[in-house]
């Protein structure tokens, strides 16, 4: 941005709008530039929670918005490299009991493509099915629910029994007990 031009309504704007960033809009400043002097200014662009994987290049445009063609007055190319980040979550949504299945919720929070979760009893005294046994291609942000049913429970102790199911998918993993 030319410092010997005064700007009273910079107008901000990302090209090309990458689809998951989001720019907070900044108050309208009344920004003096003409003594020569550089100006500070901050922005705040959000990243979608389940954003793709890679480098993600664009430019931070601002714009003269007191004149009515809006012209471009400077730019900054932003390079932004999201991290590959897998990650599950299980959520109970019903109880298992001696009288009824269980179910849970089986949710991709990463941004990759999940290709096959299994699920297994990792504790616990209770031997248990799951339907599905397993999940393939769980996207970023889906969920799935599995029935868990008890298949014997002649190695159940007096008093609480306690089960843990665990979701896996390569090197991540979720767990919840029943």
């Amino acid at each position: 941005i030319s410092t010997d031009t005064n700007y009273t309504n910079i107008i901000w704007s990302l090209d090309p709008n990458p689809s998951g960033i989001t720019l907070r809009t900044l108050p309208i400043q009344n920004i003096v530039t003409g003594s020569g002097s550089p100006i500070q200014t901050s922005t705040v662009l959000s990243v979608a929670q389940y954003m793709t994987k890679g480098l993600k290049t664009f430019k931070l445009i601002a714009k003269d918005g007191s004149q009515s063609q809006q012209p471009q007055i400077g730019f900054i190319t932003i390079n932004l490299n999201v991290a590959f980040s897998p990650s599950l979550s299980l959520t109970k949504i019903k109880e298992l009991t001696l009288s009824q299945n269980g179910v849970i919720n089986v949710t991709n929070t990463g941004n990759e493509l999940l290709p096959t979760v299994t699920l297994s009893r990792s504790a616990g005294n209770a031997v248990v099915s799951f339907t599905p046994s397993s999940i393939t291609n769980l996207a970023p942000g889906d969920s799935k629910e599995v029935n868990i049913s008890a298949v014997d429970l002649t190695a159940l102790r007096f008093g609480s029994n306690t089960i843990t199911v665990t979701a896996t998918s390569g090197a991540t993993q979720a767990s919840t007990s029943f």
